[in-house]
């Protein structure tokens, strides 16, 4: 953290007592060095499955049926639980090869076996973290392929 505070203090010299570092929210060490994957075969979505979250998550069911068109060995697995299952369940119950987990514990885990993931907030950053292809599924419906071009 020392790096950062001198970085910082050099651009901006506003003083010691005016700095709060924060480390990574993310604790590197859960997270194996991933392999990057040679083929896009198994798809991932981590999720609350709640009202402010159900677009995003249809979005990212809706681009892996279309995926699914052209890789019909392709598969979706679903992480995560909340008020709108049932509804999302209902949703996705006509496109083959997608399966709901449930909760889980070990996100690292997950990711280490899937090729991509969709999704947003922290998840996006621990897939990168396992050298997973990451697509933000935002919240307003806009999706992304993350690349060295627009991470930041």
């Amino acid at each position: 953290m020392d790096k950062e505070y001198n970085e910082i203090e050099e651009l901006f010299h506003i003083g010691e007592e005016h700095y709060k570092i924060i480390p990574n929210s993310l604790n590197m060490e859960d997270f194996k060095e991933g392999k990057v994957p040679e083929k896009i075969n198994k798809f991932g979505l981590v999720s609350r499955i709640s009202e402010e979250k159900m677009l995003s998550l249809k979005n990212s069911i809706d681009l892996f049926s279309k995926y699914l068109e052209f890789n019909p060995d392709s598969e979706l697995l679903i992480a995560g639980d909340g008020p709108l299952k049932k509804e999302l369940e209902s949703y996705s119950k006509n496109i083959k090869n997608i399966k709901f987990l449930g909760p889980i514990s070990d996100v690292s885990s997950f990711l280490g076996q899937i090729d991509v993931f969709m999704g947003v907030d922290r998840c996006i950053l621990e897939a990168l973290a396992c050298k997973r292809l990451a697509i933000i599924s935002s919240y307003n419906g806009n999706m992304n392929i993350l690349n060295k071009n627009n991470i930041e």
